[in-house]
């Protein structure tokens, strides 16, 4: 409770930052609106008005925060339609293809660090460090775009961009298949720091005194491994879990902005495009608060893995 209490005045403070980090950048949506360099600048300053661009920022922040305590995000300033729809739009793409990134990732990193690990020096690690150190400096959206190269236009098995086929009816094949190809680059993305992870603290866990009289008391090594060393070894992984969150979201804005996903990644880049700070206020603020739900997950977590940590 007292995390969930902490997470208010966070938000809040996050929400001053960013408002007025967007309000200083040059120019305002108005520019961005009006192309016409003929525009008289009486109908600028009514404009202006309306808008509210013309009050100071401390006076447009309170009132979005007034609007906001009121569960109302503002309309954007392009296709007049409150922010709060667009989102409400967009995150469950978003969440699909961060959800299964974030499943994926997990599944496959966690059990190749832990081999690592046990066979440390073996082709299986040395080939799980050149994985890890590809993954961790190749960008993202270098690794879209050639995967869009190889997958769609070179053999054409897979379509480019999308969250489906136009012009035919829905089928789980086709979302799967769309699926395919963002989240590969996502989960490849995302498996590098967890193999990591999870090979450096296996590392330090068969190392411990508690395993090596396991050991000796003539008790299978893979009981060894399983029983004792990995739930110990799990705790730096439970707080990586927590903190991919966030991560991936954030790969999730490039991967959508490549393959054309539908989701909130895509509508924060087009704000920025566009200079539409409600939609901007709108995506950030969901994402601030992702991040901090991820970090009070991750806390519970600890209690489920270290046995060692209650909270009373």
């Amino acid at each position: 409770m007292r995390r969930v209490i902490q997470i208010i005045p966070i938000v809040i403070g996050i929400t001053i930052v960013t408002f007025f980090l967007i309000k200083m950048c040059p120019g305002n949506p108005l520019k961005a609106m009006l192309f016409n360099p003929d525009i008289k600048p009486e109908e600028r300053a009514r404009l202006e008005r309306l808008y509210g661009f013309d009050d100071p920022i401390y006076v447009q922040y309170f009132r979005w925060l007034t609007r906001l305590l009121k569960g109302d995000l503002g309309w954007s300033l392009y296709t007049k339609r409150p922010v709060t729809k667009h989102i409400l739009e967009r995150i469950g793409p978003t969440a699909l293809l961060a959800g299964t990134t974030l499943f994926l990732s997990f599944l496959i990193a966690i059990p190749f660090g832990i081999l690592s690990a046990t066979k440390q020096y073996s082709l299986l690690d040395y080939s799980s460090t050149v994985i890890i150190f590809f993954g961790m400096s190749l960008p993202i959206f270098f690794l879209g775009l050639v995967v869009i190269y190889i997958f769609a236009v070179r053999f054409g098995i897979l379509p480019t961009s999308g969250m489906k086929t136009l012009g035919i009816p829905f089928s789980i094949w086709d979302r799967i298949k769309h699926l395919i190809l963002p989240i590969s680059v996502l989960t490849f993305y995302q498996i590098a720091p967890v193999v990591r992870y999870a090979r450096s603290s296996m590392l330090e866990v068969i190392r411990e005194d508690y395993v090596r009289t396991a050991r000796s008391k003539g008790i299978s090594e893979r009981d060894v491994i399983y029983k004792h060393a990995l739930r110990n070894a799990l705790i730096p992984i439970v707080t990586l879990f927590g903190l991919s969150i966030p991560f991936i979201f954030n790969g999730a804005f490039i991967t959508e902005t490549i393959f054309a996903w539908p989701g909130m990644g895509r509508l924060a880049v087009g704000a920025v495009f566009q200079r539409d700070y409600p939609i901007l206020m709108g995506t950030t603020l969901v994402t601030a608060i992702l991040v901090l739900l991820g970090n009070l997950i991750a806390d519970i977590l600890y209690a489920v893995v270290d046995p060692r940590i209650r909270y009373k």
